[in-house]
């Protein structure tokens, strides 16, 4: 049994060739190897911008010829010169001091800590060497009379002076109470109170029968 497909309708667009927009040609950029390494010494983007173009296609182009750029390494390599140049700089300078003759007045410094070095190795050159150096000893002068007489002996007072002093500062004296000096205070204006003493004409009290 023979079965037939009916044909769909061509849609027009397949039929009919729509035109299509022109598209534009890119512009394709290449340089040589000696151009890259020429630039090489600057960074990529400020390379990019004297060649002319963008700084991605730059990077392509050296992606495409395998080159690696080589800014760093070159940037690298200055500074390990200027820091060679500047040792031998100073080295040189350095051998002209050493060969030229100083002033006096510079090398006072070097003489005197050479002087102190040597005066310190001649006195503690051993340990009885401190002993064997003389000290100077300081005379001393009396200042006052006191310091003048200090080392004088002087005599003990006799015995019989000692004890005097001794009995009169032991000796005890009763205080009379009735002095003044014991006597109570008052205001003129205070009360008074009479004495028992007044109340009875011999001054004793009267003993109580229970």
């Amino acid at each position: 049994m023979n079965v037939t497909i009916p044909s769909s309708p061509s849609s027009p667009m397949m039929d009919s060739e729509s035109p299509r927009a022109g598209r534009k040609s890119r512009v394709v950029y290449d340089f040589p190897i000696e151009t890259l390494r020429e630039y090489s010494i600057y960074r990529q983007d400020d390379a990019a911008e004297m060649l002319g173009v963008a700084s991605i296609t730059l990077k392509r182009i050296c992606r495409r010829k395998n080159y690696r750029w080589t800014y760093r390494a070159h940037k690298a390599q200055l500074r390990r010169e200027k820091l060679a140049s500047q040792k031998v700089r100073a080295a040189e300078a350095l051998q002209r001091r050493r060969e030229t003759p100083t002033s006096p007045s510079l090398r006072i410094p070097e003489v005197l800590l050479s002087l102190s070095q040597e005066r310190s190795k001649a006195v503690y050159c051993s340990p009885t060497s401190v002993s064997d150096v003389p000290r100077q000893q300081k005379s001393q002068f009396p200042l006052t009379t006191e310091s003048r007489t200090s080392n004088i002996v002087r005599p003990l007072p006799p015995l019989s002076q000692l004890l005097k002093k001794h009995r009169a500062s032991s000796f005890y004296s009763t205080p009379d109470y009735k002095s003044p000096i014991y006597g109570a205070s008052f205001y003129p204006t205070a009360p008074q109170f009479p004495s028992r003493s007044l109340a009875r004409p011999n001054g004793f009290d009267e003993p109580t029968h229970v």
